[in-house]
């Protein structure tokens, strides 16, 4: 139930912010903020069809949805490793000053 509640507000999300980007595009009509703009609401409608199996973008998507609990899990023990090798590099860059 949790991962279904998820991918509905997902998607309930992704259509305010596109909606609203539409919006401000069509209020902004300068030429400078449509390539920035423009590209941003384009993986909005790829979350949208998960449904569709023959497009694949939407499959990874999806995915880690499902698996919440232990998607999560990973990503902390990769920004702990990311944080130990940080020091790692730090302290070997000290000793080749020192030397």
């Amino acid at each position: 139930y949790l991962t279904h509640d998820l991918l509905s507000d997902i998607l309930r999300v992704n259509k305010t912010i596109s909606n609203k980007r539409s919006k401000i595009i069509r209020f902004k009509n300068t030429p400078l903020p449509n390539p920035s703009s423009i590209p941003a609401p384009s993986p909005a409608p790829k979350l949208r069809r998960h449904s569709h199996s023959s497009l694949l973008p939407p499959v990874p998507h999806s995915k880690p949805a499902q698996r919440s609990s232990a998607g999560r899990l990973p990503g902390i023990a990769c920004l702990k490793a990311r944080s130990r090798l940080d020091e790692v590099t730090e302290q070997r860059r000290r000793k080749q000053q020192e030397l």
